[in-house]
């Protein structure tokens, strides 16, 4: 009876002590289109400064989808950034608009600089994942995480007189929300408290992604949280195409310069 008892003792051990391997996968890479856009016959006497999209992703998500994906959400998040400011810049220019400085953002921009301008063009982007989910246990002491994930996507392109920071023009541009449904096997230790085999999931380990892999078990999460910012990039650019236009912005020189006249310093 004894004999027996150790054997269990040892098997339950040796199954809490075993760790899941999760393997990588290479994502496909989003090719994001550099396109040519034809210019218009004359150019108007409207400029202003111009500076990169403001990007922020706000992710409630569990510390397993984080170490699986963050590498690969900031690749994603500079990828979008980078080409937004190269196509929206030649899209602005080819409407007939003079570009007059290129800014990182209006916090680097010095006093004289926002003096100077008559107004800071760029696109606001706000991007947030929220996860709902339960860890279930089977029957072999596996462990599967399964729920959903929600992602909402605000953007806007917007125009601003610098010194006053006053947003002078706005177009919001819709984006439908998804929530899909996800699950995938974790990575685990399991641990043992001298009585029971207990599984923390706070000691749940994923072997980190990088910026073109994720964990296997996360590829099609990592496919999902692509194809929105591969959205996202296309409408701004339509709505850029469709909205920016000298018509649009000729009422603006008045506001502009009422607020130019405002003492600041």
């Amino acid at each position: 009876m004894r004999k027996i008892g150790l054997t269990l003792f040892v098997a339950l051990f040796a199954i809490a002590g075993c760790k899941t391997t999760i393997q990588q996968t290479r994502l496909t890479e989003d090719k994001l289109v550099n396109s040519n856009y034809p210019a218009v016959a004359d150019k108007n006497n409207l400029s202003f400064a111009y500076a990169r999209p403001v990007l922020s992703v706000e992710a409630d998500i569990s510390e397993e989808l984080r170490e699986g994906l963050y590498e690969r959400l900031k690749y994603q998040t500079d990828n979008i950034a980078c080409h937004l400011y190269g196509e929206l810049d030649k899209v602005i220019l080819s409407k007939g608009f003079t570009i007059t400085d290129r800014y990182r953002s209006l916090k680097y921009m010095t006093f004289t600089e926002k003096r100077n301008a008559s107004a800071l063009f760029y696109p606001e982007i706000k991007i947030k994942i929220k996860e709902k989910s339960d860890i279930d246990e089977d029957s072999t002491l596996e462990f599967k995480t399964s729920g959903t994930l929600e992602i909402e996507a605000e953007i806007n392109i917007i125009m601003l007189e610098p010194m006053s920071k006053e947003i002078i023009w706005i177009k919001s541009i819709p984006v439908d929300n998804v929530v899909e449904g996800f699950s995938y096997d974790n990575a685990f230790w399991a641990g043992w408290d001298g009585n029971l085999l207990k599984r923390n999931i706070n000691k749940f380990k994923v072997t980190r992604g990088t910026k073109h892999t994720v964990p296997e078990n996360m590829k099609h999460i990592g496919t999902l949280i692509d194809s929105i910012y591969s959205e996202i990039d296309n409408k701004i650019i339509e709505a850029t195409i469709a909205f920016v236009d000298a018509e649009e912005f000729k009422f603006l020189n008045s506001d502009i310069k009422k607020l130019k006249t405002i003492k600041r310093y």
